[in-house]
């Protein structure tokens, strides 16, 4: 059972943040968003989510990284 509820918790841990983030104003969403996209280490986890659906998308198709470059 316990292993059941530690599977659950990091699940639970998002909902609870994502909640707490749409509560914020939409000023203060703002400048949290930019600064996440400023964070190199979330911008490149942002761009391989990117490719990765891309990828699902269209099999088959080759998407190279530089082509999603601000």
């Amino acid at each position: 059972m316990k292993e059941l509820k530690s599977a659950r918790e990091p699940r639970r841990k998002e909902k609870d943040f994502y909640k707490v983030f749409v509560r914020l104003g939409r000023e203060r969403r703002r400048l949290i968003a930019l600064r996440i996209l400023r964070d190199q280490k979330m911008l490149n986890d942002l761009y391989d989510h990117f490719l990765i659906q891309r990828s699902l998308a269209e099999p088959g198709d080759s998407v190279a990284w530089e082509r999603f470059q601000v």
